[in-house]
């Protein structure tokens, strides 16, 4: 194959955010559950306990997943294997992005996952990375467009950032 096509997708979008479905139900299963096995007495503590797990975990996620969909939204790459450029098409306009152009890449991730360490938080799966022109233009892709990050090929002077929260900036490219 000479060249990948990657955009945002309903699958991609469903396969980063599923656990806010989980995250969602949180505050009304932690009360019923402990309504159910300790009684009325311990009611409060559910609420208290499951409000703040809510507050510290589907607030940020959710967030995250927010921004990730603006960032990435109208974005489409493709990448031609041979010819080693990325046509980058966002909001109707479209653009060609040679490897020569490429001053560097830097992409970001989640600590866990440079680590290989078990899987903690709910947004670990999310990543981007900043493709930085010569021009001093910026290019950002996330793990809405291209899963995983994973390139069709190599780029030229790339390196890795660990973060515990992948908050991505926008894109510069004109």
């Amino acid at each position: 194959m000479t060249s990948d096509t990657f955009e945002p997708t309903l699958g991609r979008h469903f396969r980063q955010a599923w656990p806010v479905l989980i995250e969602l139900l949180m505050p009304v299963l932690g009360p019923v559950i402990v309504l159910y096995q300790y009684g009325s007495n311990r009611l409060p503590l559910a609420f208290l306990v499951s409000g703040a797990l809510f507050l510290a975990v589907f607030i940020p996620h959710a967030a995250l997943h927010i921004r990730y969909t603006s960032v990435s939204r109208g974005l489409a790459l493709k990448f031609d294997n041979v010819k080693k450029h990325i046509h980058v098409r966002k909001h109707g306009e479209s653009r060609i992005v040679k490897d020569e152009q490429i001053a560097n890449v830097q992409c970001v991730a989640h600590r866990s996952l440079t680590r290989n360490e078990a899987a903690m938080y709910p947004w670990q799966a999310y990543g981007y990375a900043i493709v930085r022109l010569r021009t001093g233009e910026r290019l950002v892709i996330t793990t809405l467009a291209v899963p995983d990050l994973r390139w069709p090929y190599e780029f030229r002077n790339a390196e890795i950032r660990e973060v515990l929260y992948p908050w991505p900036p926008f894109s510069s490219l004109r």
